[in-house]
């Protein structure tokens, strides 16, 4: 076994749960119209709430194992909404291996707002309590990392974050999803999910989503979903609701594609190493199998060269599409170094161990075998 067992029914509820067209019917305008005798009417504008959404936040809400749960409009404004509970003066301990943009959302949108950040390496810093502060009300962690996979121990980290009574631990779950990770039985506050990428997994859908088993802090979001106007429009709820009664058989062909992808990788001679938790050899491979139902479709790999040799691999590949994104039907690869991390400093690229010739697949849906033959010729053309 190279994880723990799946329970019985992740996809019947994925499929059934809070999921009954009848709820729709109508209910998808913008404005509905009100009685006038009360006004006691369960829906009074689409921007605030309707059939539609509240279906779909049920529905993921019950797939995460969680009491409550807010979408919003993108991954970013999810994150965003999070980083809202905080006041100035509180202070977060947050993963240096975060995507991208939730660092440039923190330097450049909630530093100047009097909020305190400190990035760490939570893979190599075992007690993350020394740099707690009296004010410390957040930690924020991605896992696996992005883009190096690394696996983070969610139990221990939760343990040690609520040793300071009021202090929330929230996962970044986007690169797993709940069919194969859920953070919240792990003991984590708040789980937030990118959309976009697996649970819907054909490109046509930008969304964010936050899941919480605390009464107040989703009393909090729901306020700011809706002053914000930050909630995701009826067409894409009704389009999510469709992608997720596939969710569970299109991860489980992304981790089996990805598992033969990374074992060719690693037996390749222009290629230096591999990451994928799904591969013996991982650092954290065990942990993964306790904290995990399996691996998805990202596989990291650093290329026998620099720059000049895994932009002439990228420029190669035929089946592949170079694209800053994971989780569609397609396969996909980038460059992080200039793509999704090219924002960065060289020294935060440094810290964050983003390299030239650090590439991140993305493996989709098509043929494993046609996946591997393209990384084949792409590999020998870098090469060249």
């Amino acid at each position: 076994m190279d994880s723990k067992k799946q329970n019985s029914g992740f996809a019947t509820k994925a499929i059934h749960s809070s999921n009954n067209p009848s709820k729709w019917g109508g209910k998808s305008a913008s404005t509905f119209k009100e009685n006038p005798q009360d006004g006691k009417e369960e829906y009074l504008h689409g921007g605030n709430s309707n059939a539609t959404r509240d279906t779909l936040e049920n529905c993921l809400a019950s797939l995460e194992n969680a009491k409550y749960g807010v979408t919003f409009g993108s991954g970013l404004a999810a994150i965003t909404a999070v980083f809202n509970l905080l006041r100035p003066g509180h202070h977060v301990i947050i993963s240096n291996s975060v995507y991208g943009g939730t660092t440039q959302l923190v330097k450049e949108v909630f530093m100047r707002f009097g909020i305190e950040f400190t990035f760490i390496n939570f893979v190599e810093c075992g007690n993350f309590q020394q740099v707690m502060k009296p004010k410390t009300k957040m930690v924020f962690i991605e896992t696996p990392t992005n883009p190096l996979l690394h696996v983070l121990d969610i139990e221990s980290i939760a343990r040690s974050t609520h040793m300071q009574p009021g202090t929330l631990l929230v996962v970044d779950n986007t690169f797993t999803t709940p069919y194969l990770q859920r953070p919240l039985d792990l003991d984590a506050d708040i789980t937030v999910t990118s959309l976009s990428k697996y649970m819907n997994g054909h490109s046509d859908v930008i969304m964010g989503f936050v899941a919480t088993n605390c009464k107040s802090v989703y009393k909090k979001l729901r306020t700011l979903q809706t002053v914000t106007g930050g909630g995701p429009s009826t067409l894409d709820c009704y389009q999510m609701l469709r992608s997720i009664k596939t969710l569970s058989l299109r991860m489980d062909q992304h981790g089996k594609s990805a598992l033969c992808v990374a074992k060719f990788l690693e037996g390749n001679k222009f290629v230096e190493k591999v990451s994928y938790p799904g591969l013996k050899s991982h650092r954290q491979h065990e942990l993964n199998r306790r904290q995990s139902y399996g691996s998805s479709g990202i596989v990291s790999f650093w290329i026998k060269g620099r720059l000049k040799q895994a932009n002439k691999f990228l420029n190669s590949l035929k089946l592949f599409q170079l694209a800053i994104s994971f989780g569609t039907c397609q396969s996909l690869a980038q460059l992080p170094y200039t793509m999704t991390h090219g924002n960065l400093s060289p020294e935060a690229k440094q810290i964050a161990g983003i390299t030239e010739n650090l590439i991140s697949l993305s493996v989709g849906l098509e043929d494993a075998q046609d996946i591997v033959a393209d990384l084949d010729q792409a590999l020998k053309a870098s090469q060249k």
